[in-house]
């Protein structure tokens, strides 16, 4: 499956997006946060059509360029969040709109809930949602075979900021512990910035998935 995911880093604060070809000429769009066009671009590029947008959550760089991307590609197509994030689609002023002077937040609609356990299919490929609170309370990672989609859960070496609406650090570490415990084998990262890294690498040097995570904080 991983020669048919595309990635765009996107916005200001280089959110990175992941157009998936799932079969069929079709596709999935994960985490469409800025920069409309250049998506659009690629999925024509790739003889994609766009069936469904899932976000990991509802901050404001995951989530910008959904509605202009979904008018690109025809309108009808659904976007997928976990429900304790629902609101921040429409709502500025918990989802960081206000970090990012110079843009304009464009409201997503046609949003579909999701809950922990879910299966979103497309194709031959399913993406379970795995529910890991703390950066937002809606936060969730994506598995789809041997891959991770995590958002801003889990990045390499560190875990995402809890300082905005909803973070709770206790919450974020122990969503990662809880990870990384229960999912056995080995999975590549993809995250929502920056590079990507493997879950066993980050089991072997994640500050955050140590025997002493419990007493860390995360303040940056």
């Amino acid at each position: 499956m991983r020669e048919h995911i595309f990635s765009l880093a996107v916005g200001p604060f280089m959110t990175n997006c992941y157009v998936v070809g799932t079969g069929n000429g079709n596709a999935i769009v994960v985490d469409p946060g800025f920069d409309a066009q250049r998506i659009h671009h690629m999925l024509v590029e790739k003889g994609l059509t766009l069936r469904k947008v899932l976000l990991t959550h509802g901050h404001f760089d995951h989530i910008n360029a959904c509605t202009e991307l979904l008018s690109l590609c025809g309108g009808e197509v659904p976007v997928y969040v976990h429900e304790n994030d629902a609101r921040m689609l429409t709502d500025p002023s918990i989802n960081c709109a206000h970090i990012f002077s110079g843009y304009t937040f464009h409201p997503v609609s046609n949003c579909q809930v999701l809950h922990d356990g879910d299966i979103v299919t497309q194709d031959a490929f399913s993406f379970q949602v795995i529910h890991t609170p703390g950066h937002t309370a809606g936060c969730v990672v994506f598995q789809c075979e041997d891959l991770l989609f995590t958002g801003d859960t889990l990045f390499k070496g560190t875990i995402g900021r809890t300082d905005h609406y909803s973070g709770d650090t206790l919450q974020e570490i122990r969503s990662v512990r809880i990870l990384a415990d229960t999912l056995q084998g080995d999975y590549l990262v993809l995250p929502g910035h920056e590079e990507t890294t493997t879950l066993e690498q980050e089991r072997r040097y994640n500050p955050y998935l140590q025997p002493n995570a419990g007493e860390l904080t995360y303040d940056d």
